[in-house]
């Protein structure tokens, strides 16, 4: 009996807060095994006479209680709100309670307003889009919170409405109503599966039927009467109306969202993909499909996942476009990216990487142990460091040493394979390392605009300005070697996309990739959360107290919190004289 007790007790104070006028916490106690509730300094609120006690969600003076199996809702007053003679009270709404007497289902506000008697067989677990589904005898059908009928009750089951859909189901089969209590999708399938994917509308519906699936989807419907209208507000109220329509009939073993308007699709274990107009772009032909940037994909015989864990037997490789024609043959172990029009792929004979173009034609052969990076007209390139004695040749074949270069689409040398790393800036010079591990940049002519003699260079995220490294001093540069004009600080580092955090004489301030002061040294902490937050938001510290930056280095928040998390989904925690709070973007406290 006391573990039972002790469990009860557990699940209770997770979910059982109340609040009395002052706003002190009250407790559940135990007497005689009778529950009542205490406040803090031990004055019983509610006398220990129930058999059980929980709170109605959202109302912090109203109590769900029960005497032996009769239930019923009481005040922190002690009154009877609604009497103690249901078997069941659930709340199903805000504001709306189902009561269950006699083994019949009605509906009462919180509050003990009878909104529908107890009259139906059954009653779902809540209302959603305004409804909850109800039965009477064997039929199913939706009230509305007024305790209206909805929906006629002339199904053999109703699902809950989940975002605006509910499955309904009769005689055996099953289709899809909407919130407006419209049939949206048949009534004439063994199964429908609701389903999301990420986008504005973003329902669609499998069907199925005999063992194959089909699917409904979304589509938007345009009003070819908003382009005569003056008013935007109503040209865009137009433009996003939509319907649903089916894009296919039940034939495929699967059918899922492959984003972008693209549905994978699979028949006897083979994958194909398929537009939102039904039509098969890539019939379901191919044991493994990956998609690529601009509507291209890579496919393959065989199902990577599985094989790579055993190469022996792995099939190639072959690209295919966004309307489904077969560019390559079947010959790459690998094909990625997409980047400017160029894909890299490896070679399935030699394991070599080169460049193909949107067409399948070659632009760089496969004879590069690796391509790093593709611009517009640039490719960076890795190749095998040339042994000169015999254990280097030995380590070449199993390690992953190289050297980098630059290339350009016409397979043109631009910068020499003599580099163990090259990045490119913004416009297109080279950062380089050389083999004594000094850095230093390139021009595209391999012109040496910055000589190879820093510890390191730390391009920004805007790819303009270049953060040096020398010994213990650190300097700025723009992206093409020359030197920025500012003061010797005790440090730099990069704050956002093209600015710098600074030290000087122990405290922090903000300066542009010019060299331009945004904040003194004025801080005595900075915490960088520009690379995370969508507000990009930074916290920062001065005489102890926490405030705000934004990515631009502006005081968007004063420093006046005691604490402060960082911004997380556009709200932090603060602690301010002593109190915890939350705050929004604007530095508003949140009640």
């Amino acid at each position: 009996m006391a573990s039972n007790f002790l469990k009860l007790g557990i699940a209770f104070f997770a979910i059982f807060i109340f609040h009395c006028t002052s706003k002190a916490q009250l407790s559940m106690f135990m007497e005689k095994k009778k529950y009542g509730i205490k406040s803090p300094d031990g004055t019983i609120v509610i006398k220990p006479l129930y058999t059980s006690i929980r709170p109605v969600n959202g109302h912090s003076k109203l109590i769900i209680v029960s005497i032996g199996k009769n239930y019923g809702i009481i005040n922190v007053k002690e009154e009877v709100v609604i009497p103690i003679v249901y078997q069941d009270i659930k709340l199903v709404d805000k504001d709306i309670v189902s009561i269950l007497r006699a083994n019949k289902y009605g509906l009462m506000t919180v509050e003990g307003k009878e909104i529908v008697a107890p009259t139906y067989s059954r009653m779902g677990r809540e209302f959603s889009s305004g409804y909850i589904p109800t039965a009477l005898d064997s039929k199913w059908g939706f009230l509305d919170k007024e305790g209206n009928i909805a929906v006629p009750f002339e199904y053999d089951y109703t699902g809950e409405f989940e975002d605006g859909y509910a499955t309904v189901t009769l005689k055996k089969k099953q289709g899809v109503m909407n919130d407006s209590r419209q049939i949206i999708v048949p009534i004439k399938f063994d199964h429908v599966r609701i389903e999301t994917s990420k986008g504005m509308f973003s329902h669609y519906f499998i069907t199925e039927n005999v063992g194959l699936k089909g699917l409904y989807a979304t589509f938007f419907k345009t009003d070819a009467s908003s382009s005569n209208s003056d008013d935007s507000n109503d040209f865009f109220a137009n433009m996003i109306t939509f319907e649903i329509k089916e894009v296919c009939a039940p034939k495929y073993n699967s059918i899922s969202s492959a984003g972008d308007g693209i549905w994978e699709i699979t028949l006897n274990d083979l994958e194909g993909r398929m537009n939102s107009e039904g039509k098969e772009i890539i019939a379901p032909m191919y044991k493994s499909i990956q998609a690529l940037e601009k509507g291209y994909f890579s496919v393959s015989m065989e199902d990577h996942n599985v094989f790579s864990k055993n190469p022996t037997g792995m099939q190639p490789d072959g690209l295919v476009s966004p309307t489904g024609v077969l560019l390559t043959e079947l010959k790459y172990h690998t094909i990625g990216g997409g980047t400017h029009g160029l894909f890299d792929v490896r070679d399935f004979k030699n394991y070599q990487y080169g460049v193909i173009d949107t067409l399948g034609k070659v632009v760089i052969p496969c004879e590069y142990r690796n391509i790093r990076a593709i611009r517009s007209d640039l490719i960076v390139a890795t190749k095998h460091k040339a042994p000169t004695t015999a254990a280097e040749s030995i380590e070449s074949a199993t390690s992953d040493n190289g050297l980098d270069g630059v290339l350009n689409r016409q397979n043109k040398q631009l910068i020499p394979f003599i580099y163990p790393w090259i990045q490119l800036s913004k416009n297109n010079f080279v950062i380089a390392q050389d083999e004594k591990y000094k850095m230093g940049i390139l021009s595209l002519k391999n012109e040496i605009l910055l000589p190879f003699e820093y510890n390191k260079l730390a391009l920004n995220p805007s790819g303009e300005y270049i953060l040096a490294k020398k010994g213990d001093k650190k300097t700025l540069f723009t992206e093409n070697g020359t030197l920025v004009n500012i003061k010797n600080y005790d440090d730099i580092e990069w704050f956002g996309k093209d600015k710098c955090l600074f030290l000087e004489n122990g405290k922090i301030g903000i300066i542009d990739g010019k060299g331009k002061i945004i904040q003194t040294a004025k801080f005595d902490a900075f915490d960088d959360n520009t690379e995370y937050d969508q507000y990009e938001y930074s916290k920062i510290v001065i005489n102890d107290k926490v405030g705000f930056v934004n990515k631009d280095g502006e005081i968007s928040i004063e420093c006046q919190f005691e604490e402060a998390t960082q911004f997380k989904d556009g709200f932090a925690n603060v602690v301010l004289d002593g109190q915890k709070k939350k705050i929004n973007s604007k530095g508003e406290i949140i009640k």
